[in-house]
């Protein structure tokens, strides 16, 4: 391969990254960030045919740390997705998607605090009440989510190596 061809192989591989890394910054960091503010505006109050409490979107927005969890589940999405895409066809390709797994596992578990959610709520008498919600199974099945997918990777990964390594006994 001379340099030309080798230049064009790069070109085309940083095009595809910049294409992937585009789609997935707008649907999984503009879009949730745009409803988001939709939900913080009252917009969601004119779908939904009525009036949304002033809790529910607090609850939403700083019980869940919606803004913080759309912004590292983007951050880490898109540098893995884009890295292994400019890597693709070698074994670092797989490495940066088995980083992937691990590090959707960790953002879910740490970022939602391990699926404790606390908020406070008006009550109509006037006397705020603190709720706890706990949803550390769904977080845990969110954190399983990565794990399959660093083991879907990791199988990948042995499957391209084994077939590198028949190709290379071929030879």
């Amino acid at each position: 391969m001379n340099g030309r061809d080798l230049a064009v192989e790069v070109l085309k591989r940083v095009v595809k990254a910049a294409i992937v890394g585009a789609l997935l910054y707008a649907f999984f960091y503009m879009i949730p960030l745009l409803a988001l503010a939709l939900i913080e505006s009252g917009f969601l109050s004119g779908l939904v045919g009525g009036q949304v409490p002033p809790e529910v979107v607090r609850f939403l927005v700083e019980g869940l740390r919606l803004e913080e969890l759309i912004t590292y589940t983007a951050a880490v999405l898109i540098f893995f997705t884009v890295a292994a895409t400019l890597v693709e066809g070698t074994a670092l390709a797989y490495a940066f998607l088995i980083g992937r797994g691990l590090a959707m596992a960790f953002i879910w578990i740490c970022v939602t605090n391990g699926g404790v959610f606390s908020f406070t709520l008006a009550s109509l008498s006037g006397i705020p009440m603190k709720v706890t919600v706990n949803a550390e199974r769904f977080v845990v099945a969110l954190a399983c989510i990565g794990f399959l997918d660093m083991g879907r990777n990791a199988i990948k990964a042995v499957s391209w190596a084994c077939e590198r390594a028949g190709r290379e006994v071929e030879r």
